[in-house]
């Protein structure tokens, strides 16, 4: 749950995610504390929770496509990452479009929420970037850093494409939730301040 959320005031929170990773959780604890979550994935609606399929709304073309890919192509992709980002992030603005009265908060899983954002910040709604991890260019320089100490090719973490969308996030969003200090130690490393940087409770 993101912080600062007070149980006893209920809320109508869009929780938008690519796939489950935590989000499902943080959608099943927001209904626990009696809130109104309601989730857009690109999960497929049979990957979905069944307690959760009331309060889901999936747009699982692309996560089939990917399955397909992995299939005939199974190395990482950078530009099948950013498809896939960029898909999910026009498809959920359609649904803030058509639905933003619905709407009082978003919870976005990062690299999804530019767009969707966009419109709430345009109507004066907030929206929270969910990162679970450090800032984008720690986790970058962490990784490219260990894997040349140990004499292997570096990960493709994000293009620079998806880098550029990323860091737009963390500059347009009202907060960013992270889970520990240490996360929140790398974005006020690179300049984030503390009060847009929320750890989750």
């Amino acid at each position: 749950m993101f912080a600062g959320l007070a149980c006893n005031h209920s809320m109508r929170i869009l929780v938008a995610t690519l796939g489950r990773f935590h989000m499902f959780d943080l959608a099943r604890g927001l209904v626990n504390c009696g809130q109104q979550p309601h989730i857009l994935t690109t999960s497929p609606r049979v990957r979905v929770d069944i307690d959760l399929r009331p309060i889901a709304t999936s747009f699982s073309m692309w996560a089939i496509l990917e399955r397909a890919r992995m299939r005939v192509w199974p190395k990482r992709s950078a530009w099948w990452q950013d498809q896939s980002i960029e898909y999910a992030g026009r498809k959920f603005a359609r649904w803030v479009g058509k639905h933003a009265e619905q709407v009082d908060v978003m919870d976005a899983l990062a690299g999804v929420g530019l767009e969707p954002g966009r419109i709430l910040a345009s109507l004066r709604i907030p929206w929270v970037v969910n990162r679970s991890s450090t800032h984008i260019l720690h986790q970058k320089q962490v990784l490219e850093e260990e894997h040349l100490r140990c004499g292997i090719e570096p990960p493709v973490v994000m293009s620079d494409r998806g880098l550029a969308r990323v860091l737009a996030e963390y500059e347009e969003a009202d907060a960013i939730v992270v889970p520990s200090e240490y996360c929140r130690s790398t974005f006020l490393d690179r300049g984030l301040d503390r009060k847009s940087t929320r750890l989750n409770s």
